[in-house]
């Protein structure tokens, strides 16, 4: 029998979906834009195309393992001694705030990350361009807008300067702070001119204070 053309979406789509990584997001938007390109669709038919051969997917039990995460956006599962794997957060976190260069940890993850504190966050905070303003809470974990735009330049400066502003604020376990700092400056070949221009502009006198000290680290 002829296939038409709405069952040629709906198994490109089907093959797609099952090449993925379990608990991997799957993603409608890039879906439809693959169909696109390879069909010839405007976006806004590749995207209508693409919405309803996942639906005949889930109905026809085409691919048994995949489930829906939110609106637009899907996984594979595998089951376990402990029920059904879901999806990974990280990296919906990853593709959603920090793709890019557009966002960052901050807070707690950021002190760990960079090797200030050996305690890892109980609860995780992320700057990103995504908000312009507010606090958003999303998968138990805080996103707040940036001081300034972030990206690939600005990224690793506001880095340092929201670890130096935490530093009263985070526990902060090791034996000197400020060569471990002195010494991620000297990896990124930060320019304490424009690390001193962005902390006069966005931050706090005390951030200041401690950029001075860092500033005058001998390493």
């Amino acid at each position: 029998m002829k296939r038409t053309v709405s069952s040629s979406y709906t198994n490109q789509i089907a093959d797609i979906v099952k090449s993925q990584k379990i608990s991997e997001p799957i993603y409608i938007r890039n879906l439809a834009k693959y169909l696109s390109e390879h069909t010839g669709l405007d976006f806004k038919k590749a995207s209508a195309a693409t919405a309803t051969a996942l639906r005949r997917i889930m109905l026809k039990d085409m691919c048994p393992d995949l489930r829906m995460w939110r609106k637009g956006v899907y996984y594979r599962t595998v089951k376990t001694p402990f029920g059904e794997t879901g999806i990974d957060e990280a990296c919906v976190i990853r593709d959603r705030y920090l793709a890019g260069d557009i966002g960052y940890e901050t807070g707690y993850g950021l002190m760990y990350r960079l090797g200030l504190s050996t305690q890892l966050p109980a609860h995780r905070t992320f700057v990103t361009n995504r908000l312009k303003s507010g606090v958003k809470k999303d998968m138990n974990m805080k996103f707040i807008p940036p001081r300034t735009e972030i990206n690939t330049t600005t990224k690793p400066y506001l880095q340092v300067l929201d670890a130096l502003s935490f530093m009263v604020k985070t526990p902060v376990d090791v034996e000197d702070p400020y060569l471990v700092l002195s010494k991620y400056v000297r990896e990124k070949n930060l320019d304490f001119r424009i690390l001193l221009d962005m902390a006069n502009r966005l931050y706090d006198a005390g951030t200041m204070r401690r950029l001075a000290v860092l500033a005058g680290k001998d390493i």
